[in-house]
């Protein structure tokens, strides 16, 4: 398979483009330009033409000697047996040229009813074909010396040399313009990407063992600075990220060590004295740590699932009824539970995860209730409630925050001699979180008491789930 040909550099391109566009604006500014200052001067050549026949006719009427129109401009009086000869091929210049004699005539007296018997026609200023490098013009004119023609006529060589030293000019600027142009294309771009290969050359030194690097951000609010600040807030992320799970990681370690130490170390006593232990005790314990073990993965795996599962979507879901029916399905015991659940609470969310945060809350209040627990589901405020509220010993306002961490549990009766992993909770925040709501921990006249709070769906009155409703009216819950 051939290889993809290599595209050129972002600064290399940027040149070329720049330049190519100032190349062909130079090209058709300089095209007008000579276009125009052609035509205006061509313009002006024949206005003169025509301003020195003016004068010429004024001459003729009044009998003078014709004006000189220079060497620039050639006029002639012809009169109507010269009439062969009134307009001369394209040849030499009109300074050239041998004089006419019809030019140095003295003027003849009119006669008397000529005058009266013809009107003088009006000067034509219409320009006579003329050769090419020819302007040309002629008019008729009644002089005392009776009718004749006027012809003024001048070369185009000074407009055409003039064009051709203007088209040299630009022809020799042009490649110090666009020399210029690429100059400085290059070294402003080559300035502008230069903080874009420092953040390329600090971002290659990063790694998965090291990311405490950072980007270095230029002065100033453009787009690359823009681009750097938020490749370090990512960095910043990420690098929380990787400390959380390897913090995680080597909690989880620990925390499986335990249990398969637990199982281990009577197994091996047993072996070792099969005759003088009781297997149904060795059975029994056995158990428990593996119920403590499969809690343990469980968790494990719910915390795995979070991960992967994303911010938005699920299916309408009625918190009241969906309590209702984690309470249900709970075995009996010795704790009170006492319910306050309002019917058509309805929040957009994922089943099983907040049937884990409910189960959480409730295993967690259960635990550590002397004799009750309460709670509620109610809406205010555009958000649903749930609250769990327990009769226990409560924990301290600066230890609130702390139990919401992974593996975290407290010396006192919420320690790990009451059956936690210290999951449970760090697992129902971040269910919370999930479904853009909030868990903490308020204020209670006793015990502990956990609010959950989590944005109601758009339409209440439509999102309802049946499941949840037919198992209510099978087994309702005293409230």
């Amino acid at each position: 398979m051939s290889e993809r040909p290599r595209r050129l550099s972002v600064r290399t391109r940027t040149t070329l483009t720049a330049t190519a566009i100032v190349a062909l604006a130079t090209v058709g500014i300089g095209l007008l330009l000579v276009g125009y200052l052609q035509s205006r001067l061509t313009s002006d050549l024949e206005a003169t033409v025509h301003e020195q026949l003016s004068e010429a006719t004024e001459a003729v009427r009044r009998g003078a000697a014709l004006p000189d129109g220079g060497n620039e401009i050639s006029v002639r009086l012809m009169r109507p047996e010269d009439r062969s000869a009134a307009v001369p091929p394209a040849g030499p210049s009109p300074s050239e040229r041998p004089p006419l004699a019809e030019s140095n005539v003295a003027p003849q007296p009119a006669a008397p009813n000529e005058t009266s018997a013809s009107p003088q026609p009006a000067p034509s200023a219409e320009p006579v074909a003329a050769p090419a490098r020819q302007v040309a013009a002629t008019t008729t004119v009644v002089g005392p010396g009776g009718t004749a023609t006027l012809v003024a006529s001048a070369s185009t060589r000074s407009v055409q040399q003039a064009t051709a030293a203007a088209t040299a000019a630009l022809l020799l600027a042009s490649p110090v313009l666009l020399a210029i142009v690429a100059a400085l294309t290059w070294f402003s771009t080559g300035r502008a990407l230069r903080p874009v290969e420092e953040i390329r050359d600090e971002f290659a030194r990063l790694s998965a063992h090291d990311l405490r690097g950072r980007m270095p951000v230029p002065a100033g609010r453009d787009e690359v600075a823009r681009l750097a600040g938020t490749l370090n807030e990512t960095l910043d992320r990420l690098d929380h990220s990787v400390r959380r799970q390897r913090q995680f990681v080597a909690d989880a370690s620990h925390e499986l060590r335990s249990p398969l130490a637990a199982l281990r170390t009577p197994l091996e006593v047993a072996c070792a004295h099969p005759d003088r232990v009781e297997w149904p005790d060795i059975a029994a314990g056995t158990l428990e740590d593996l119920g403590r073990l499969e809690q343990l993965t469980g968790d494990l795996l719910a915390l795995a699932r979070l991960d992967g599962t994303p911010a938005t979507g699920g299916t309408a879901i009625d918190l009241g009824e969906l309590v209702r029916d984690v309470l249900q399905r709970r075995a009996p015991g010795d704790i009170e539970w006492d319910t306050a659940l309002e019917s058509g609470v309805v929040i957009d969310g994922h089943r099983s995860h907040l049937v884990r945060l409910i189960t959480n809350l409730a295993d967690n209040a259960e635990r550590h209730a002397a004799r009750s627990v309460r709670i509620s589901v109610r809406a205010e405020d555009g958000h649903a409630r749930l609250n769990v509220a327990d009769d226990g010993p409560g924990v301290p306002a600066e230890s609130r925050e702390y139990v919401f961490e992974r593996f975290a549990r407290l010396d006192s009766a919420r320690g790990r001699g009451e059956g936690g992993a210290g999951l449970g909770l760090a697992l129902a925040r971040e269910i919370a979180a999930l479904h853009q709501g909030t868990l903490g921990i308020t204020d209670s006249g006793r015990g502990a008491n956990f609010a959950a709070r989590f944005p109601l769906a758009e339409d209440r009155a439509d999102a309802t789930d049946p499941a949840l409703s037919a198992a209510a009216r099978r087994s309702p819950v005293a409230e």
